[in-house]
């Protein structure tokens, strides 16, 4: 057998949101529902702009990445998947604002 170092575990829910469904195949309402994240993710987008010119320049001068640039990177690459996971409809849970 081979054994990977990735597992996924899928909980299926009892009952899918109606409601949900709803938001989402009128497609303006899903995007008001998780207005207050992509507003959030404009933000720190902009941040990552900024700050990924820091990094680079940083990686060529000391051959390292710093640590704290790379926690917000690590942090903001999963919040956005958690977004877009809700926006997309992949989950019925809405995204918690924990970055």
């Amino acid at each position: 057998t081979v054994e990977h170092s990735l597992q996924l575990d899928i909980v299926y829910p009892s009952e899918p949101s109606r409601l949900l469904a709803f938001l989402r195949l009128s497609g303006v309402g899903i995007i008001i529902a998780a207005l207050p994240h992509i507003l959030l993710l404009i933000l720190l987008t902009l941040g990552m702009l900024i700050l990924m010119p820091v990094g680079l320049v940083s990686i060529i001068a000391t051959k390292r990445w710093p640590t704290l640039l790379f926690d917000f990177m690590y942090r903001y690459l999963r919040y956005c998947s958690r977004v877009s996971a809700y926006t997309l409809g992949l989950v019925d849970k809405y995204p918690s604002f924990i970055f």
